[in-house]
């Protein structure tokens, strides 16, 4: 990209359409380093270049409109990533191409937004709906297909169907092993949410296995630093936890913390896991003003994406109230569990 660039630089037409969509492929390409700040940067300048030209429903604009709402959505902010989901549906309207496959990819995205926001009815008539367009189209087994499946799983394991989460994602793997495509990043996700579906099931060992296969995806592809890698190291520091080997526990912890640091997106719902994570460890070492301080930061983080009614903040509250009794602060225990 670099090289494409100076080429444009060389022919003054860095200005041009060929120059905006070289600019989103280097945001696309930042953007699966982990580096979304620098990605957001590259995509405002491509945003800028068709906004000057008057060319804001051109359909790059769409595609460059999904780009920015996954960046938006990597770094924890849901309802900015929302707002160019939703940018990206009026043009597919206006153009007559909501049903389309691009169509069906922006509502995929939209229920992705709206599940992190603990909505997982607004989630699940997205993916729905996303899942209705392909069947109209004969596509349900293609790639686009497969990430439906693999989102509208995640609804499923958070709603505590393991059977038809399980069910989903073996559909979508099907895909993967049909078309070839079983050590894609898309595949390597699918591992590690069928690592959830075991892990919530008691099967350890097989959560583990899943999230072996994942994280070799991802180094496979130079990406054993990026977040989605962090996301399979502080699952398998759970499972540590919970045998009591704290030792490798806080190692997959604090290395999946440290990519969260270094990647801007402290703010995600993975990393606010993380630091909940973190504050176990912290208390079952005795650290009780530790572990306050990690339940603090990741409630901090559900406030900040306005999901304060998901389960997860209800596992963060149980969490902070047993810290608070064995403090002696039994009215703040009690105070936590009624928020």
């Amino acid at each position: 990209f670099s090289e494409a660039w100076t080429m444009l630089e060389e022919m003054h037409a860095t200005e041009t359409g060929h120059g905006a969509q070289c600019l989103r492929s280097m945001g696309i390409l930042k953007s699966f380093q982990g580096k979304f700040v620098e990605a957001l940067e590259l995509y405002d300048r491509s945003m800028k270049i068709y906004q000057d030209g008057d060319l804001l429903r051109n359909p790059e604009v769409v595609s460059l409109h999904i780009q920015m709402g996954i960046a938006h959505y990597q770094r924890g902010d849901g309802d900015k990533a929302l707002e160019h989901y939703h940018r990206a549906w009026a043009i597919c309207e206006a153009s007559g191409t909501k049903d389309s496959p691009e169509g069906a990819n922006i509502l995929q995205k939209m229920g992705s937004a709206y599940r992190t926001k603990g909505n997982l009815t607004a989630a699940s008539e997205r993916y729905e709906a996303a899942w209705e367009i392909h069947k109209r189209a004969g596509t349900t087994g293609g790639l686009d297909a497969a990430i439906i499946l693999r989102h509208f799983a995640l609804v499923c394991i958070e709603q505590g169907d393991l059977t038809m989460a399980n069910a989903r994602l073996q559909m979508a793997w099907s895909v993967y092993e049909n078309t070839g495509t079983t050590n894609s990043l898309p595949a390597a996700d699918v591992s590690m949410y069928s690592g959830d579906v075991a892990f919530k099931a008691g099967d350890y060992d097989g959560a583990m296995k899943h999230y072996g296969v994942a994280m070799a995806v991802y180094g496979a592809h130079d990406l054993a630093e990026c977040p989605d890698a962090a996301g399979v190291l502080f699952r398998e520091g759970r499972i540590f936890s919970l045998r009591g080997d704290m030792a490798q526990a806080s190692e997959r912890l604090n290395r999946a913390w440290n990519i969260f640091q270094a990647s801007d997106t402290t703010l995600t719902w993975d990393a606010a896991t993380t630091m909940r994570m973190l504050g176990i460890v912290a208390l079952l070492r005795g650290d009780l003003d530790g572990a306050l301080a990690w339940y603090e930061k990741a409630l901090a983080v559900y406030q900040a994406r306005k999901a304060l009614y998901s389960p997860s903040v209800a596992m963060l509250y149980r969490n902070m109230n047993s810290c608070y009794r064995r403090r002696g602060e039994l009215d703040k225990a009690s105070e936590i569990l009624k928020a």
